[in-house]
């Protein structure tokens, strides 16, 4: 049976802070993070390793049905034909592990507000997130990018809470990839350019920048991991990141790889390129789930 992905509500509940990413184009110093320091010990013990190349799953997973139709179940949304079909045709195409999970967890998925005209967000207190699908429509990240992405802040609550946690990724694991991620490709450039860390986190930067879109999850969870230190074009705030933590980077960083995983094979590549010890963990995470 076919399951019914999504509930729709009006509601008038205050907004909450925002969730989603913002260009972050300012390239001044920034404070040193609590996490500077695990990034300096590993590089001054030379324990950094080469990121090994991603490999490419999704022909590799037979778990879950690939292509399940959803026959009208985004019709409970008000939204235009235009954007039920382009999260139609994103489900269609979604990998086969990412399709497992909603199959689970869509039915507790709850869109508020499918046209909010501020800052697209997901709220635990609130129980469900709102996007706008007019300007979702024209996503330079991916037409109905915006949607997964809330989505898959959702998933991660609804996981964590079956847990006794506030989100899955609280779980120090999906830190703890991130970290070595970013400590092996600081690594690989002061190895490479013989450079000085900060001479290698400028040089990171300018590989971030000059690939705006694709590079848009690396940025915003380096920028996190750094106080904005190691940034592209896509970043939340240093001061986001101050009130959250690396928990709060943890988070980011799985709704952007299930944005990716949906809506950019452009994206996703330079992910699994750049964090593939992240990527790994993030599908461990949906295979236990």
């Amino acid at each position: 049976d076919l399951y019914a992905f999504f509930s729709f509500t009006e509601s008038g509940w205050d907004d909450f802070p925002v969730r989603e990413l913002g260009r972050y184009l300012e390239k001044e110093p920034q404070e040193i993070c609590a996490l500077e320091k695990s990034v300096v010990k590993e590089l001054a013990e030379g324990a950094a390793q080469g990121s090994p190349e991603a490999k490419d799953f999704r022909a590799e997973d037979s778990q879950a049905e690939a292509g399940r139709p959803l026959a009208g179940k985004l019709d409970s949304l008000n939204i235009s034909r235009e954007y039920r079909q382009v999260l139609e045709d994103r489900f269609r195409e979604m990998d086969p592990l990412l399709i497992r999970v909603f199959d689970r967890y869509g039915e507790r998925l709850v869109c508020l507000d499918t046209a909010y005209p501020g800052t697209a967000y997901f709220s635990g207190e609130e129980g469900g997130f709102r996007v706008d699908a007019a300007s979702d429509l024209d996503n330079p990240l991916g037409p109905g990018s915006t949607f997964f992405h809330e989505s898959g802040h959702m998933i991660d609550w609804l996981m964590g809470k079956e847990k006794g946690q506030e989100y899955i990724t609280s779980a120090p694991r999906l830190i703890a990839a991130m970290e070595t991620d970013l400590n092996n490709a600081l690594s690989g450039i002061m190895k490479s350019e013989g450079c000085t860390l900060e001479e290698a986190k400028e040089k990171l930067s300018m590989e971030l920048m000059a690939n705006p879109y694709a590079s848009s999850c690396v940025s915003d969870v380096f920028g996190g991991l750094t106080g904005n230190q190691v940034v592209g074009a896509y970043a939340h705030s240093k001061e986001y990141w101050m009130l959250r933590g690396p928990e709060g980077v943890a988070r980011e960083a799985f709704a952007e790889i299930t944005e990716q995983m949906a809506c950019s094979p452009e994206g996703l590549s330079y992910t699994m390129k750049m964090m593939p010890k992240t990527v790994e963990v993030y599908r461990q995470i949906l295979a236990e789930a």
